[in-house]
């Protein structure tokens, strides 16, 4: 069975929260659509300059940015190679790790619990501080209007929506 539609929860992942992970408890099945948001910012050991304070898509801020040539750092060694380092991902049970930064609508490709990370190299998540707020939405709907019309009778606006279920 999938989960309710728009069922949503609120967590506070902290960037020193290793692999594997923030469990969110979250079990979700295989074809189930996630909604993941994210703000705040956290910050690793970054080079000589202190820490590197990153938003969850990754982008440096303050100023290890000012003194850096990119605006993101990739590591080989992080847990994701392929994300930034700071940068927010999850996963389904022992699925592959995909990239949310500030947001991402993915559909789980197996069934299990939903975990959330701080992409960092393993052995480096005890120089880490700060915390993301992230919010994930399970079968999230869109509302789309579909008409306007007035009504006479209230001396108001009726509005006609239709529902997009990304499930």
């Amino acid at each position: 069975t999938k989960s309710a539609i728009g069922q949503n929860r609120q967590f506070s992942l902290e960037a020193g929260n290793g692999v594997p992970g923030l469990n969110t408890g979250l079990n979700v099945v295989s074809g189930t659509a996630i909604r993941i948001t994210a703000s705040g910012t956290a910050a690793y050991g970054f080079f000589g300059c202190g820490p590197g304070t990153v938003e969850p898509d990754g982008r440096l801020l303050g100023p290890c940015a000012d003194i850096a040539t990119v605006t993101h750092v990739y590591s080989p060694g992080a847990f994701l190679p392929s994300a930034p380092i700071g940068g927010l991902i999850a996963s389904v049970a022992s699925g592959p790790w995909v990239f949310v930064g500030k947001s991402l609508t993915f559909t789980a490709q197996n069934n299990g619990n939903l975990f959330i990370l701080f992409n960092d190299q393993p052995s480096f998540y005890h120089d880490n501080s700060g915390a993301y707020s992230v919010e994930v939405t399970l079968n999230p709907i869109d509302l789309v209007a579909v008409g306007l019309s007035w009504n006479n009778t209230s001396g108001g606006v009726d509005a006609r929506y239709r529902v997009d279920n990304k499930a």
